[in-house]
């Protein structure tokens, strides 16, 4: 049986009940890059770490990164181990190593910078459907900043997700399956109540381009343009995603808990997501009693 026959005949159904699509579309990538770099399709009788290597060699070969070519791996590894479990391959059990990764630091944005971005905001003219885009951008991005939540998450939340101050977040729009609130500041409500002058959608923040495409391509254009217009850096990590990690920096600089505020499943993920400039871990140097005067 071949590698995406058995994944869509077996594996999806069994491992990925109650998935998202998004977990769905991450293993249809990886088997898409294994097929397009081996050339063919490939049978599971075929599966070899060698195989797998050359895939990921030629990943890093085309300019992909460390962190993809492990992604590709660990797609294939887990639907490959699950063939071997289930008896349909005579292939043994994958031993690849997963290849080393630079960490690199996370970045966030700075209070000054996310003043600018405001400031910006408030200059735009015209209308996000029949809400001013002024109104409607400061509402989204307050609530990014004042809740951590990934974009897919605000942009799915309804009317009836907001209760007075209260921001109820279902596990079903969370990455991590669970139920959040958040008790929003004044300043954030009365932004999102205003713009409820102005639309009776069901969504929150309705949008009226790219709401069921997937990583919202208007959405992330429009911010990057807001971003260049505060002389702000705007590349691939300082979109929507840099809010969160925002978030999570200023909050642990004062002590809160950013991994409870995050879902993440452990402070070790959270890590990823602090910037040193911002929390204090790259002043510890000078916290030390200086030496050799």
């Amino acid at each position: 049986m071949k590698i995406c026959t058995f994944y869509r005949e077996v594996y999806h159904s069994l491992r990925l009940l109650g998935r998202s699509a998004g977990t769905d579309r991450q293993y249809r990538n990886a088997l898409r890059h294994f097929e397009r770099t081996v050339g063919r399709e490939v049978d599971l009788d075929e599966l070899t770490d060698k195989l797998l290597a050359d895939c990921l060699g030629q990943l890093i070969a085309e300019g992909r990164s460390t962190s993809t070519a492990n992604k590709v791996r660990r797609h294939i590894f887990a639907i490959w181990r699950f063939a071997v479990e289930q008896k349909m391959t005579v292939a043994p059990m994958p031993t690849l190593r997963k290849l080393p990764e630079p960490r690199r630091l996370p970045e966030a944005w700075t209070i000054e910078e996310m003043d600018r971005i405001f400031a910006t905001v408030d200059r735009i003219r015209g209308y996000t459907g029949k809400t001013p885009s002024r109104l409607w951008w400061k509402g989204l991005l307050l609530t990014a900043y004042y809740t951590g939540l990934r974009i897919s998450a605000i942009m799915a939340l309804e009317r009836k997700h907001l209760r007075g101050s209260v921001l109820h977040v279902p596990a079903e729009l969370q990455k991590q399956n669970a139920d959040q609130v958040f008790d929003l500041p004044d300043d954030c409500v009365k932004v999102v109540c205003e713009m409820f002058n102005f639309h009776e959608s069901r969504w929150l923040f309705p949008w009226p381009y790219d709401r069921y495409r997937k990583d919202w391509p208007a959405l992330v254009a429009r911010l990057r343009k807001t971003l260049k217009a505060a002389e702000l850096p705007a590349g691939r990590k300082d979109l929507f995603h840099k809010i969160r990690r925002t978030t999570a920096s200023h909050l642990d600089r004062v002590g809160g808990n950013a991994t409870a505020m995050l879902g993440h499943s452990s402070e070790a993920v959270t890590m990823g997501y602090l910037d040193q400039t911002i929390t204090g871990t790259a002043r510890f140097s000078k916290m030390l009693p200086r030496v050799g005067n």
